[in-house]
């Protein structure tokens, strides 16, 4: 059995008569940026939902740190280390940057609902906490004075990264990036591309399923491919460039 931080073993995932994922297998190393790509549709998304908890398995194993955590509901698998973002951003937009952070520590927090009701000592030190927490963490990916501003009033690539802070806020062991340069010009790829480098140096191993082919050669010391729900290609960025298998997924064209 590989002994990756994440393993998954043939896993399939169906909605009906549909089939989403059929056979996956491959595992994510502890402290790598590990790449998922593949054509529209190919179930990419289907993937980290089945990671994350979202999508339950028809077949097959999804084992963290050693134990099996399908079957586990979504807050369950957060409270084991795994955090992710979405393809669709999925914000509190009237809420502040600040505040949309805090809110990605809940699964952390200790006291219960009683000391937060009454306002007990231990509950406003926890706050306190997690408040400078969260505006280290807006300032590690580059937001640093925009605490108070509104979710919904940042620059689209300002929301990308506050998501990505939200989800650090759960001290992450794994880190599930869905799609983070969607919509963003160069300069925010670059930018992009060199924080998700520094939180990979700071210790968070990363899953990023990504369309923007440079981002990922440039990032991903290893990559899996998918197609139709089926891993047609596990290897280095240079390997899987020259696959035959690849190149045909992307409709005949070389990757770049």
């Amino acid at each position: 059995m590989p002994d990756g931080l994440l393993v998954l073993e043939r896993v399939s995932v169906a909605f009906g008569n549909l089939r989403a994922l059929e056979h996956v297998s491959f595992e994510v190393r502890e402290g790598e940026i590990l790449g998922v790509i593949g054509p529209n549709g190919a179930g990419k998304s289907t993937l980290f939902n089945a990671i994350s908890g979202v999508a339950p398995l028809r077949s097959g194993a999804i084992r963290f740190e050693g134990s099996r955590i399908d079957g586990m509901p979504v807050h369950a698998v957060a409270a084991r280390g795994i955090a992710r973002t979405f393809q669709n951003l999925r914000l509190f937009r009237f809420a502040s940057a600040l505040e949309n952070v805090m809110i990605g520590a809940h699964l952390r927090l200790r006291s219960g609902i009683l000391d937060a009701l009454v306002r007990t000592p231990r509950a406003r030190r926890e706050e306190m906490r997690v408040r400078d927490e969260a505006r280290a963490l807006l300032e590690r990916v580059g937001l640093a004075g925009s605490e108070e501003r509104l979710a919904a009033n940042l620059p689209y690539g300002a929301q990308r990264r506050l998501e990505i802070a939200r989800a650090l806020a759960a001290r992450p062991r794994l880190l599930l990036l869905d799609e983070p340069a969607a919509g963003l010009n160069p300069s925010e790829k670059a930018g992009l591309a060199a924080l998700i480098r520094r939180i990979r140096d700071d210790g968070t191993t990363i899953v990023l399923v990504e369309h923007d082919m440079g981002v990922v050669m440039s990032l991903c010391e290893r990559i899996v491919v998918l197609d139709h729900g089926e891993t047609i290609a596990v290897g280095s960025p240079r390997d899987v460039r020259a696959d035959r298998r690849v190149i045909e997924a992307y409709l005949g064209s070389e990757m770049p």
